[in-house]
């Protein structure tokens, strides 16, 4: 039977009777042991049969002759929007006696869990073609939609740090610096806030740049920080739930004043010592998957190479000028010496 057909049944028998029927018994014992989600409804819309894996994908016992057009408890679209059962793609499927195909739905099992399928429900006529139910097929695919995800991930992340490093090359001033590295955390890494912190002169941590948070709580954790300028290659920290840390009280409620629940501290190094660090937050619990640890450190490297280049070119502008004004001050003198003719040109 191809796609777009219709699933036939004797002319002259009861729907239902008939259905219950053909696949009595040994088609019964393998559509309940395939893994794949079926059922079937009379003309009405109203449950005939299901399988095992039906009421596993639902997550619920369903009732027979008394739930109509699904399985399911409560169902959505793919954008998150509540979709009726009676508007689902098998109500329509009996409402206009055609296959639907394509449309992509949402299970909502009643403990919570949501679990995206595709659908295939597919009307079944009599041999005189009088329409008499429907069957469908529902396809988990979570798998799908988590590669779907991972890749998409994948994509944001390389681009983000294509970006980053475009902007890193092409920056002008501290300032550049610090703009690119909060766009490609909060971009890359899906944070809520983030911040850059160094260590000033007097080896204490400060803000540098912020987005989205206050001034008063960048003011109450000024300074604060797990390392110290002597520190070498040290390893991120990362705190899924503040409340659950050993952080002290005082810094508990600090953070959660500011409505933060989970914190990254990723140090920034320039030749393998702390110069500072980047700080990831999130307003609620989170758990800080391999991967978005990986690329944390991958954007850490890159800024700590761009501020500690920035911190040589800058050294270098202010000896140069200060030679400079040495020299037109006549207080230094400057000359070429040709060692091969072992002359002197002042």
């Amino acid at each position: 039977m191809s796609e777009g057909d219709a699933f036939q049944i004797p002319l002259g028998i009861d729907p239902v009777a008939a259905f219950n029927l053909a696949i009595s018994p040994d088609y019964r014992t393998i559509l309940d042991s395939l893994p794949a989600a079926i059922y079937t409804t009379d003309a009405d819309g109203t449950l005939t049969y299901f399988n095992r894996a039906a009421a596993e994908i639902a997550g619920r016992e369903p009732r027979l002759g008394i739930d109509k057009w699904c399985v399911s408890w409560k169902l959505y679209r793919p954008d998150g929007t509540p979709l009726p059962i009676d508007a689902c793609p098998m109500a329509i499927a009996i409402r206009e006696q055609r296959p639907v195909r394509g449309a992509d739905i949402i299970i909502e099992r009643p403990d919570g869990q949501r679990v995206p399928a595709l659908p295939f429900p597919t009307p079944i006529h009599d041999a005189a073609g009088r329409f008499a139910g429907a069957i469908n097929l529902l396809v988990d695919i979570s798998r799908l939609k988590s590669t779907e995800r991972q890749v998409e991930r994948h994509a944001a992340e390389q681009a983000a740090l294509y970006r980053f490093t475009d902007r890193l090359y092409r920056a002008e001033s501290d300032q550049d610096i610090y703009e690119a590295a909060l766009d490609a955390i909060i971009g890359g890494l899906g944070c809520d806030r983030a911040s850059v912190l160094l260590f000033d002169a007097d080896g204490v941590m400060r803000f540098v740049a912020s987005r989205g948070l206050s001034s008063a709580y960048c003011v109450a954790v000024d300074g604060h920080s797990p390392w110290t300028p002597a520190d070498r290659d040290p390893s991120p920290i990362f705190v899924p739930d503040i409340m659950a840390s050993d952080e002290s009280a005082a810094l508990k409620r600090t953070v959660r004043s500011e409505g933060l629940t989970a914190l990254g501290f990723i140090p920034l190094t320039a030749n393998g010592v702390v110069i500072g660090k980047f700080m990831t937050y999130h307003d609620a619990a989170h758990q800080f998957p391999d991967a978005e640890r990986d690329l944390a450190i991958t954007i850490a490297r890159q800024l700590g190479f761009a501020l500690e280049r920035r911190r040589t070119e800058r050294t270098l502008r202010e000896s140069n000028e200060r030679l400079r004004l040495a020299t037109e001050a006549g207080k230094v003198g400057l000359w070429d010496w040709d060692i091969p003719g072992d002359s002197i040109m002042w």
